[in-house]
């Protein structure tokens, strides 16, 4: 049985592709083709450009800092779509003695590419907690993290378990 590429709960953005490109293409190589294609030994080798997601995720947190949140480093520890919590913000309310927390989490994908999201959780008495403000802050955390990737729409989820998905426009 398959399962859905992404996992989220409020926004499912994808994260920008940090693979770079690895085939050779020196004339030089002894296993260059002589038509200028690709050198066929090297057909399916891909970097990862981790200076580049690291960079990624600080303009993130930097926007996020603006809104309150402290930028963490944190594995969440879901077994099928490990996620690397890279924000989180506590909000208390000591007069109602509640608190609700906000974090965002770039998730991998089941088989490929991550996702960017943010979970809320609420703590002691739901109820009186000011939910008005917590929806604003979630609002805003959307925003940033919807113009920060390609965001999409999951249409269903194919009888194998696959999910389907299109560009939200």
């Amino acid at each position: 049985m398959s399962t859905n590429n992404f996992k989220w709960k409020n926004v499912l953005v994808v994260v920008p592709d940090f693979k770079l490109d690895n085939r050779c293409m020196d004339e030089e190589c002894p296993h260059f083709e002589e038509e200028g294609e690709h050198c066929e030994h090297v057909n399916n080798f891909y970097e990862y450009d981790t200076e580049g997601f690291n960079e990624y995720v600080k303009e993130i947190q930097e926007k996020l800092e603006v809104l309150g949140f402290e930028s963490c480093d944190i594995m969440d520890g879901e077994r099928n779509y490990e996620g690397n919590i890279i924000s989180q913000l506590s909000y208390i309310d000591m007069h109602d003695n509640t608190i609700a927390t906000i974090q965002v989490v770039i998730r991998n994908g089941y088989y490929d590419g991550m996702n960017i999201d943010y979970t809320l959780e609420y703590f002691m008495d739901t109820t009186k907690i000011n939910k008005q403000k917590i929806k604003t802050l979630c609002n805003k955390v959307g925003k940033i993290l919807k113009s920060s990737g390609t965001q999409l729409i999951q249409l269903g989820t194919m009888s194998n378990g696959e999910g389907v998905y299109k560009l939200n426009k």
